[in-house]
C-alpha cells in the first residue's frame, strides 16, 4: 500500500459510519446548530412571501444576508448587501420583499450623520 492510500475496507467502514450518523465527534455539531437557524429564517420568508413560486430564492437570499451579518460590519456590510440584493433584483425578486426580509432577520442600518458639502456654495448662498 503507498502512504497516504486508504484502503476500500476503510473507505467502506467510514461511509457506513457516515450513513447511520455516527460521524467523528465534534464533525456533526456543526451542522446540528445550524438547523435551528436555517428553520427560523425558512419561516421568516415563508411568513413575509406567502405561496410564491420563487420562496426558495428568497430562502437562499436569507441565507445569505445571515451569512453577511456574521461576517461584516459597518460599512462593508452595507457594500455586501447591496451586492446581493442587485443580483438578486436582477434575477427578478421584489426589491421591497428582500428589505422587509433583510429587516426581520435583524438588520439594522448604519447610521449616517448629515454632512453638509460647502464645495458647492458660493458667495451668495447664506446658511439660516
Amino acid at each position: 500500500m503507498v502512504s497516504g492510500m486508504r484502503t476500500d475496507r476503510y473507505r467502506t467502514h467510514k461511509y457506513s459510519r457516515k450513513v447511520r450518523g455516527l460521524v467523528i465527534p465534534g464533525q456533526n455539531s456543526h451542522f446540528t446548530s445550524a438547523v435551528p437557524r436555517q428553520v427560523e429564517l425558512e419561516n421568516i420568508v415563508n411568513t413575509l412571501t406567502g405561496p410564491d413560486i420563487n420562496r426558495v430564492y428568497y430562502i437562499i437570499f436569507a441565507k445569505e444576508v445571515n451569512k453577511l451579518l456574521s461576517k461584516y460590519k459597518d460599512t462593508t456590510l452595507e457594500s455586501e448587501l447591496q451586492v446581493i440584493q442587485d443580483k438578486w433584483c436582477s434575477r427578478g425578486l421584489n426589491s421591497t420583499l428582500l428589505n422587509r426580509i433583510k429587516d426581520a432577520i435583524g438588520y439594522v442600518p448604519v447610521f449616517h450623520p448629515f454632512r453638509l458639502d460647502f464645495s458647492e456654495l458660493d458667495g451668495n448662498d447664506r446658511l439660516s
